[in-house]
């Protein structure tokens, strides 16, 4: 019934209840019973033949019994067979195909095809005339739907159907509200892109614009009557909304202008809208509220923008954090060549060198912390590459062994100062040269060895490199 139109519904309540009052009318007799008219007149043929034919049978004129009986079966479309029956069960009279047709009917009682009367000689009873009808409806179920009452109920039924819906046409046309405002408002209000209602004080439609007509997926005028309440409400995070909780319940209860409450509904299985909800009291007599104007606001796709645009400042602030970081490490990595930098250089200013071997070495320890701190400060530069997408790997021969070597004299130091070793051991047969990009296998032994030395704090560190083949 939810499908229909309130106009459909009340008319079809009136029908039922036009031919509630038709049956009623039909049980207490003020209805003519056309089957029963028949049966009265069937009774009393029956009594008729049989009184004369008692008369018949006291003077034993059995001929013209019979052909007083043929005349009523020739004369009458109805009567299909008749017979004059003793009491000991002999048939004297028999007319048409009685007995072949006839089915007994225990004691004196007849039915609506068969009518049985005894015929009494004197205060005994003589026998029976027999008069078999054409039956007044058909067997079955089949009896009852082609009985006279059946179409007048049908006729009734849609006439009364047809009739009170046109009439209600009118007459709703005229109380309803929605038709009290004039066409040019109601286009007005249709061409509003936000969905508007006006609600009774039974929380009823009884306007709704075509926008909102259109989000549910029905016409205006099929709204009329919906309960607010019909439609699946429920709060921004998914929660059931119950019905004190709707902003119009508490407008009509509280009679005070509800704003910017967000909601959402389930329009159908995959669609879910959100909608920022006003509600404005409608005064009706006494200053009481009569009834609420609401206004939904879709902003679904408002919603979806602002989570999407919570989850990329999210990132974005990951991504500061992971700079961050990175540019903490690096400002712990450069002090590491720094001070080896320094440091040597204060041992030759000293004159510390034990020799010409002394000299060289600490000169290459210079040299090799100076190219390491400039890769690291290239890596700093490389990271506005990797934002950029700019960021190139090489493939170029190199020394493996002479990376490594350069790496533990780097940070030797470091582990020096922290009391603790720094070695390299190979493992078996290593290439002399390989194909790689010199300066991110310098980073990559860097990190892993310096986080090395950050996390030991006693013993050392050992560096093994080893070849794998495949």
């Amino acid at each position: 019934m939810r499908g229909t139109s309130a106009k459909s519904r009340i008319a079809l309540g009136q029908a039922g209840l036009m031919l509630s009052l038709t049956l009623i009318a039909a049980l207490v007799g003020l209805i003519p019973d056309r089957i029963g008219a028949v049966l009265e007149g069937r009774a009393a043929l029956a009594e008729a033949v049989s009184k004369n034919s008692s008369w018949l049978v006291t003077r034993t004129d059995l001929r013209r019994l019979q052909a007083e009986l043929q005349l009523v079966v020739d004369r009458n479309e109805d009567v299909l067979s008749a017979a004059v029956r003793q009491a000991s069960g002999r048939a004297v009279v028999v007319i048409e195909e009685h007995e072949e047709h006839w089915a007994e009917i225990p004691g004196d009682h007849s039915t609506d095809s068969q009518i049985q009367v005894p015929i009494w000689a004197g205060k005994h009873k003589w026998g029976q005339v027999e008069l078999r009808f054409r039956p007044l409806t058909a067997p079955g179920w089949l009896g009852y739907i082609t009985r006279p009452e059946v179409p007048l109920i049908a006729f009734l039924a849609v006439g009364s159907f047809i009739v009170f819906y046109f009439y209600l046409g009118v007459v709703l046309k005229h109380l309803d509200p929605s038709q009290a405002i004039p066409g040019r408002v109601r286009s007005a209000l249709d061409t509003i892109a936000e969905g508007l209602l006006v609600l009774d004080r039974r929380q009823q439609v009884v306007l709704a614009n075509q926008a909102f007509a259109d989000i549910v997926g029905k016409s205006p005028d099929e709204l009329l009557g919906f309960k607010a309440s019909d439609f699946e409400w429920s709060k921004t995070d998914g929660t059931a909304l119950t019905k004190e909780l709707f902003p119009w319940a508490r407008t009509l209860r509280e009679g005070t202008v509800q704003r910017d409450q967000m909601i959402r509904m389930q329009v159908d299985e995959s669609t879910r809208l959100t909608f920022m909800v006003n509600c404005s009291p409608v005064l009706g007599t006494g200053n009481k509220p009569g009834g609420v104007l609401i206004s939904l606001d879709d902003v679904t796709q408002l919603e979806a923008q602002e989570v999407e645009l919570r989850r990329s400042k999210e990132e974005a602030e990951s991504a500061n954090q992971a700079k961050s970081e990175f540019l903490a490490n690096m400002s712990h990595e450069i002090r590491s060549p720094m001070n080896a930098i320094l440091g040597f250089t204060e041992i030759l200013k000293r004159g510390y060198s034990k020799g010409e071997r002394d000299f060289k070495k600490h000169l290459g320890t210079i040299s090799a912390s100076g190219r390491h701190l400039l890769e690291l400060i290239n890596d700093i530069l490389d990271l506005s590459k990797v934002e950029a997408g700019h960021m190139e790997i090489e493939s170029v021969p190199c020394a493996p062994h002479k990376i490594l070597h350069e790496v533990v004299q780097v940070l030797g130091v470091r582990a020096r100062e922290k009391g603790i070793s720094l070695t390299f051991e190979p493992e078996g047969l290593i290439p002399e040269t390989i194909l790689s990009d010199p300066v991110r296998l310098r980073q990559i032994v860097t990190n892993l060895a310096g986080n090395a030395i950050k996390f030991t704090e006693k013993g050392g560190v050992t560096i093994v490199v080893r070849l794998v083949t495949t």
